[in-house]
């Protein structure tokens, strides 16, 4: 990438000096120069898509987002410089670009049509984004770091330490690398080696009962969450949370809910993680600025509630553990003025408190799991103690 823009640059500068020289002439520069940009915009926009593909193949989900704007605005700015050069070779009264036939005329002719549609795509595309009404649409599309293929399995029972077995939610592919989310909270990184559902070895299956052999360092204990999805929350500029972990233990409950063991697991990984809540300016805010993404004592603001089918009269508080979950809420998506709050269970609670009948997390699927007020506090009174426990031996 660094020796393409030096090359780029020495040539645009070979340019720019012919031109002083007067071998070149303006025409020529200017079409060089947007030849120098359209290459370069598209080697960026290739190395974006090697880059993506490398981070899949190595278990990471982080998306090189500034390489996709620099490559979009190095080729809006070629389409300009083409559409200039285009107007000038008409205003020069010939016509013609110094191509040597009528066939490669109507050639430059229908690209520099190309572009100026590319252009004023890109134009509108970009005049969206700075929409206040969609403010969550870009929040949503500068965090979500995993927009391909993801998939999540919770180990309900294992063999010869690494050999899982459990219900696949998403898609999952054989040498996809993953991450082994432990029971414990710590995490390891692996490798699925091979896949078997229906009786029958597959290199790939999406939604349904399947045993994986992970190739990793350490055995993999039950109960732990695979997934291609890293697990992360950020509260900055950007807010931003995955939770495969959690989904993975919501999935799995209503064949598990009867065992106390993974009741207990679930309940430790829910106040352990961290969730994105969907939160608006009130009406009576006596400021008038846009509501910031991190959440203060003096803010004035309101959170949302959805019906669940038990308690159809009742306010719930909605959190979600990713971007993919939180999209499906399409009321609040185009809410003006919404936006994303990153809190845990513990923060979420102090919400609950001011009425609401407890916590539903990801109301609109992949599958909603139900929290009331009252089981929100025995679980977090339940962490306190064993967080009490441990500091006192």
């Amino acid at each position: 990438m660094v020796l393409f823009g030096l090359l780029t640059g020495w040539l645009i500068g070979a340019a720019v000096s012919d031109l002083r020289a007067g071998v070149l002439d303006p025409m020529t520069f200017v079409f060089v120069l947007s030849g120098s940009l359209l290459c370069l915009g598209v080697m960026m926009l290739g190395l974006n898509q090697l880059n993506e593909a490398a981070d899949r193949m190595h278990g990471r989900s982080v998306r090189t987002g500034e390489v996709t704007r620099w490559s979009e605005q190095l080729l809006f700015a070629d389409c300009l410089i083409l559409l200039v050069y285009a107007l000038l070779t008409q205003a020069s009264g010939t016509g013609r670009t110094g191509l040597a036939g009528d066939r490669e005329q109507w050639m430059f002719t229908a690209a520099i049509a190309l572009s100026l549609i590319a252009s004023l795509q890109f134009l509108a595309r970009q005049m969206r984004r700075r929409s206040r009404t969609a403010r969550l649409r870009d929040l949503q599309e500068r965090g979500n770091l995993h927009t391909g293929r993801r998939f999540v399995i919770t180990a309900v029972s294992v063999r010869e330490k690494n050999i899982i077995a459990g219900h696949v939610l998403g898609e999952v592919h054989r040498y996809d690398r993953v991450y082994i989310y432990r029971p414990d909270g710590k995490s390891v990184t692996g490798m699925v080696s091979r896949i078997r559902s229906g009786g029958r070895s597959v290199r790939r299956c999406r939604d349904c009962d399947a045993e994986m052999k992970i190739s990793c360092r350490e055995a993999v204990p039950v109960y732990s969450t695979v997934s291609d999805v890293e697990q992360f929350f950020t509260a900055s500029s950007v807010n931003n949370a995955e939770g495969p972990q959690m989904v993975g233990y919501i999935d799995a409950y209503a064949a598990n809910y009867r065992n106390a063991s993974f009741i207990r697991i679930l309940n430790a990984a829910a106040v352990r993680l961290r969730y994105l809540v969907p939160a608006k300016k009130a009406p009576d805010a006596q400021s008038s600025a846009d509501l910031p993404d991190t959440l203060v004592e003096s803010l004035q603001v309101q959170f949302p509630s959805v019906m669940t089918k038990n308690l159809p009269d009742e306010r719930v508080l909605p959190v979600f553990t990713d971007w993919t979950a939180f999209s499906r809420y399409g009321e609040m998506m185009q809410e003006e003025d919404a936006v994303s709050m990153v809190m845990n269970l513990r923060e979420c609670n102090k919400i609950v408190e001011q009425g609401y009948a407890g916590v539903v997390i990801n109301p609109f699927g992949p599958q909603a799991f139900f929290l009331s007020k009252e089981y929100l506090k025995e679980i977090l009174n339940i962490e306190v103690k064993k967080n009490a426990e441990t500091e006192t031996v």
